[in-house]
């Protein structure tokens, strides 16, 4: 890969396949990495307890306002 992405970006390419064809080099790292991941697993690593993709929340705070 001769210039820099951003994860978003990354992700939306493989989700879409291009990384597989056009930058067969995402595609490559992709699969080698879900290789140690199993392997990782397959030795007994609590990694796969972790969902995938971990589940993200947002939290908002309202302040009322008691000046009565």
């Amino acid at each position: 890969v001769n210039y820099r992405l951003a994860y978003d970006e990354v992700d939306e390419m493989l989700e879409m396949g291009v990384a597989y064809f056009e930058e067969w080099e995402l595609g490559a790292l992709l699969a080698e990495a879900n290789k140690r991941r199993t392997y990782r697993i397959s030795c007994g690593s609590t990694e796969g307890f972790v969902p995938l993709p971990i589940p993200q929340a947002e939290l908002r705070v309202v302040q009322k306002d008691n000046s009565e």
